[in-house]
C-alpha cells in the first residue's frame, strides 16, 4: 500500500482504463487498447436498437402524460412511473455511450455498456409492469373515473414499453463484436 510516494500506483478499480492512453509527440493522448466493432450484420442491429430505444422514450413519455386519474395525485403509482423514467434514461445514456464512439467502440466502454445497458432495459420493463400493476390496485380501490380510452392509451404505452425493455435486452446480448 505504498501509493504515489513509492511510484507504484495500482491501476484497477474505476480508472483503469487510463493505462490505455498513451501521450502522443504533439502532448496529446492517443488511446492505445482494443476496439470492438459489431460481427456480421450488427450494424444493423445496432441501428435498430437506436429505434426501439426511440420508439421506447416515446412510449413512456406518452403513457406519463395520458390524463388519468392515478397518475395526478397517487404515489404509488408515481414512483413507478419515476423509476421507469430514470431506467430509461440509464438505458439511453448506455446507448449514446455505444453509438458515440463511431464505427468501432473502446474496450473500456463496450465493458461498461455490457455490464449496465441490459439491466437498464430490464428494470425499464418491471417499472412498467409496476406501474401497471400500481394502477390497477388503484383502479379497484377508487373505480374508473376516466374514460376508457384513457386506460387503454396509458396500459397500451407501458405495455409496449414492459415488451420493448426486454426486447432491447435480447437483441443487445445477442450481437456477437469482433476485434481488431
Amino acid at each position: 500500500m505504498c501509493g504515489k510516494r513509492c511510484g507504484y500506483m495500482k491501476k484497477s478499480g474505476r480508472r483503469a482504463y487510463l493505462k490505455e492512453y498513451k501521450r502522443s509527440v504533439d502532448g496529446g493522448y492517443v488511446y492505445t487498447g482494443e476496439r470492438y466493432a459489431p460481427a456480421g450484420d450488427g450494424k444493423r442491429s445496432i441501428f435498430s436498437l437506436c429505434v426501439m430505444t426511440a420508439v421506447l422514450l416515446a412510449a413512456v413519455l406518452i403513457g406519463g402524460c395520458v390524463n388519468v386519474t392515478g397518475m395526478r395525485n397517487t404515489f404509488y403509482v408515481i414512483l413507478p412511473y419515476i423509476g421507469e423514467a430514470a431506467a430509461l434514461f440509464a438505458l439511453c445514456w448506455q446507448l449514446v455511450r455505444l453509438v458515440s464512439g463511431g464505427k468501432n467502440v473502446k474496450a473500456y466502454v463496450l465493458n461498461a455498456v455490457k455490464r449496465h445497458l441490459p439491466t437498464a432495459s430490464l428494470l425499464v420493463s418491471v417499472f412498467a409492469a409496476a406501474v401497471m400493476l400500481a394502477h390497477t390496485v388503484f383502479l379497484f380501490l377508487d373505480g374508473l373515473n376516466d374514460p376508457v380510452i384513457s386506460c387503454v392509451l396509458f396500459y397500451g404505452m407501458h405495455a409496449a414499453s414492459l415488451a420493448l425493455g426486454l426486447f432491447i435486452r435480447k437483441l443487445f446480448l445477442s450481437l456477437e463484436w469482433r476485434t481488431f
